[in-house]
């Protein structure tokens, strides 16, 4: 049976009879100013996984991976295809998708915003991405989910020879119809070796990126204020910074970026990250990297002695139902420097200084 075909044509049936539907929430405070201190846990796959991850009080996002295949509980394997916790090209797992969110779920009730964890599903075929969203809807209107959801998948072919399994534009359409206002994450099948050294993400995949949400509307009223980041890989994005810069100014006023690893990557250059964090901005780069000094380097990096940031926290009026966030109020004082506005933050944009920003304007933030 093709599940592509049957989970398009439901959605389509959704949005012609309901319209795209939310529901509002209060607006409040989940993460902090400074993102890059998110603090997360990779590969939670298993209930022994989730079951420490939960009760691990210094994690903020639990980022896992979604496939179809079969439970198997002490070696008892179901008789029916399911969407499990695994990555491929494991098939098999003893945690199912629906019994992991109802896990997340109920250690969230009651709980406060600093103890809340958020969830990053990282979808590796359409099937599982479909299912995850349309679960995530019926549970979000029974019951209004107060914690991060992020929907992720790579949707755009990078450097590697994999294609990607999950399309682009009908991503967008289903967190469209169903979850408009969780965090979509998307990002580019990579690869690192040896020969990749020095190389990072090129214009042209910025440019595939960008012509996805062109694909997705031709009305970019419907994707400038879109929750996204884009899932980089550490290795790559470390020499792309004007190629990303002009990513995030041509696609949503609500983007950011999402540093991630592979398990056999090398250790990045910490100096170009903090280059990184100076020119975008540490309320925009989330850092899911595996180094105990990173913090300290790119601390130092920054140089934080020779400016002054200044951060003014007022609830936010945007509802989101999964980064539920503040407006951040970014003043820079630096010697020589004006005060500039146009900051953003990921889930709470600040008054722009105009529609189509140029990327240099960037560079005198901090």
């Amino acid at each position: 049976m093709n599940y592509s075909i049957f989970l398009n044509i439901f959605s389509s049936l959704i949005y012609f009879s309901y319209g795209a539907r939310d529901v509002e929430y209060p607006p409040q405070q989940f993460f902090p100013v400074d993102v890059s201190n998110v603090t997360w846990a990779h590969g939670v796959n298993s209930q022994e996984a989730l079951t420490q991850t939960l009760a691990d009080p210094s994690i903020r996002m639990i980022e896992c991976d979604l496939s179809r295949g079969w439970l198997n509980i002490s070696g008892v394997i179901s008789g029916w295809e399911m969407v499990i916790m695994a990555h491929p090209p494991a098939t098999t797992s003893d945690l199912s998708f629906n019994s992991f969110l109802d896990q997340v779920i109920e250690f969230n009730k009651g709980k406060s915003l600093e103890d809340m964890k958020g969830v990053k599903l990282d979808s590796k075929d359409y099937y599982s991405a479909a299912f995850s969203i349309l679960r995530l809807r019926g549970r979000n209107e029974s019951e209004p989910l107060k914690f991060p959801v992020w929907i992720n998948a790579d949707v755009v072919q990078g450097n590697s020879q994999s294609l990607p399994k999950v399309g682009g534009v009908d991503l967008l359409k289903l967190h469209n119809i169903n979850l408009p206002s969780s965090v979509l994450s998307l990002g580019w099948t990579t690869k690192w070796d040896e020969g990749d050294i020095g190389k990072g993400y090129s214009r042209e995949d910025m440019d595939e990126m960008i012509q996805v949400f062109r694909n997705f509307s031709s009305n970019p009223i419907r994707t400038e204020n879109l929750p996204v980041t884009f899932a980089v890989r550490a290795v790559l994005a470390q020499n792309s910074l004007s190629n990303l810069l002009y990513l995030l100014n041509a696609t949503s006023q609500r983007s950011s970026l999402t540093l991630w690893t592979g398990a056999s990557d090398p250790k990045v250059d910490l100096a170009l990250i903090a280059d990184m964090f100076k020119v975008v901005g540490r309320h925009r780069v989330f850092v899911d990297l595996p180094y105990d000094d990173w913090k300290t380097s790119l601390g130092n990096g920054m140089q934080i002695t020779n400016w002054v940031v200044l951060v003014v926290a007022s609830i936010s009026e945007i509802f989101l139902p999964d980064l539920i966030i503040v407006r951040v109020l970014v003043k820079t004082i630096q010697k020589g420097a004006n005060f500039n506005p146009d900051l953003r933050c990921n889930g709470a944009l600040l008054p722009p200084l105009g529609k189509h920003r140029q990327v240099t304007k960037y560079q005198n933030h901090f």
